[in-house]
């Protein structure tokens, strides 16, 4: 029995007494065929004991089915969830690529001339790999164009990538005319699920989309800047997603996301900039398409949808209310929503991961919520959650009392982000019953995190993880002498 699957006591007790009827209750024969069953000297006939044999052995092979279907059920989980891919590390020209150690795991890569990506060839752990084609430089001087080698690349470019056993997740160049042929060599790549493709000069032609069919673990595309329109959705149906993303891509429009609402294998979708946002308002007439409610409402066609996220996107309370209510992640980031639209959160009963970031900002990301309204967020925030049971929770934006006791209250809550500009008294998450990792940050100076707010935590016993990021004036050593041994404490700013 899986541990999502707990038996109500109330059943247990049902079922221990048909057992006892089965094995021992009425009916029993006496005399010489029958033999003492417990302590109390009920007697069971040798035709039942004759049966509880292959009774116990097919009860061990139903057990033996359901711990293989379970562990099959987790390597599907770990698939749709890897783990982290390290700490992301940049490389700017030949040179800082050759300084590099050969076990990173986690690269973004500007490359000026496409033969230097014959040095990626010794990182055998690389599993996420960003290439970025650089401009022709002297000195600072920036010509604004690319290396011939990337303005006319050979259908072979990336031929070097072929020996990454390792590489989970690529991002080709943008403003790299890619063709169908520049894939090829990443066949050998067989662990690769992810491509990130960038820019109008990667046309999604039938060949193109029959050269990504090639990858053999190919499931997740994510798309900025390319022309994606109903037709070339509809083309995307031969790949099989399951995750999808999708900013500032022309072309995608109503028809285009109606079609996106037929591919019945995706798992995940994100949306990045769905209407441009001048100053914070909305354009008639704007480059990128705004969904409506109606538009949104389609995504309850797919039937294993279960994560969807926004950023920067014209997102209000009568969009959020057509989501799909089944969903078990969401993301919203930079939205358009007022602080009591966030009270429709509490219909998404099913939400196990919620990451938020209220604050409504510009196009340039400054600010336009006045303090007032930013509170009124927090605690509409705190209000919806009440009817959630959350596992994993990270919130961007203004800390209230009243969410920072809801968040204490979630009965499941496992891993908590919490990044503010000044966070409250922090004794409202002592009593968390469950809270594993903690991960804090505070930008606004004076005063700073200090030491008083972080021994409110002593006493939340489930802690083992506490990561304090930020203008912290505090040392590693004076934060886990408040925690003992039991905490491990990681500070990724030190201000003194």
């Amino acid at each position: 029995m899986t541990n999502d699957e707990m038996q109500h006591p109330a059943d247990e007790r049902l079922l221990d007494a048909t057992l006892e009827q089965f094995f021992w209750g009425p009916g029993v024969i006496s005399g010489p065929g029958a033999v003492a069953a417990h302590e109390g000297g009920v007697k069971v006939s040798a035709v039942r004991l004759r049966w509880l044999q292959p009774a116990i052995f097919l009860l061990g092979l139903v057990i033996t089915a359901l711990l293989l279907w379970q562990g099959r059920r987790e390597e599907l989980v770990t698939a749709q969830n890897p783990a982290p891919f390290g700490v992301e590390v940049r490389a700017e020209g030949r040179a800082e690529i050759e300084a590099l150690p050969d076990d990173v795991t986690n690269l973004t890569c500007f490359v000026t001339d496409a033969k230097d990506l014959v040095l990626l060839k010794r990182f055998h752990a690389l599993r996420r790999l960003q290439l970025v084609a650089r401009d022709l430089h002297i000195g600072k001087i920036n010509f604004k164009t690319k290396h011939k080698s990337w303005v006319d690349a050979h259908a072979d470019v990336f031929k070097p990538l072929a020996d990454l056993g390792a590489l989970e997740s690529l991002t080709l160049p943008f403003d790299v005319h890619i063709r169908a042929a520049h894939l090829e060599p990443l066949v050998a790549c067989a662990g690769l699920r992810e491509l990130y493709l960038m820019g109008d000069k990667v046309p999604l032609t039938e060949a193109f989309v029959a050269g990504m069919k090639n990858l053999p673990r190919l499931s997740s595309l994510r798309f900025h800047r390319v022309n994606l329109d109903a037709e070339i959705i509809t083309r995307l149906a031969f790949l099989e997603l399951q995750e999808l993303e999708v900013t500032r891509c022309p072309g995608f429009d109503a028809k285009a996301f109606a079609a996106m609402c037929v591919l019945s294998t995706l798992r995940s979708l994100s949306f990045g900039d769905l209407g441009v946002r001048e100053l914070g308002d909305r354009v008639e007439g704007s480059t990128w398409w705004v969904p409506s409610a109606a538009d949104f409402a389609q995504l309850k066609l797919l039937p294993k949808l279960a994560h969807v996220s926004f950023f920067g996107a014209s997102l209000g309370a009568t969009e959020l209310n057509a989501l799909p209510d089944t969903l078990s992640s969401l993301e919203l980031r930079a939205t358009e929503l007022l602080p009591a639209d966030y009270l429709e959160l509490a219909r998404f009963g099913n939400l196990r991961r919620l990451m938020l970031q209220p604050a409504r900002q510009t196009f340039h990301f400054v600010p336009r919520d006045t303090p007032e309204q930013s509170e009124q967020a927090a605690d509409a925030i705190a209000t919806a959650l009440a009817g959630m049971q959350l596992t994993e929770f990270y919130y961007s934006g203004t800390v209230t009392e009243p969410l920072l006791k809801q968040l204490g209250m979630q009965p499941v809550l496992d891993d908590l982000t919490l990044r503010a500009k000044r966070l409250p008294v922090l004794s409202g998450l002592a009593t968390s019953p469950s809270l594993r990792s903690l991960h804090l940050f505070e930008s606004l100076l004076p005063p700073p995190l200090d030491i008083r707010n972080l021994r409110e935590l002593k006493n939340c016993r489930s802690l083992v993880e506490l990561e304090v990021d930020g203008r912290i004036q505090l040392s590693r050593e004076e934060i886990a002498a408040v925690f003992g041994d039991k905490v491990n404490v990681t500070i990724r700013s030190v201000g003194k």
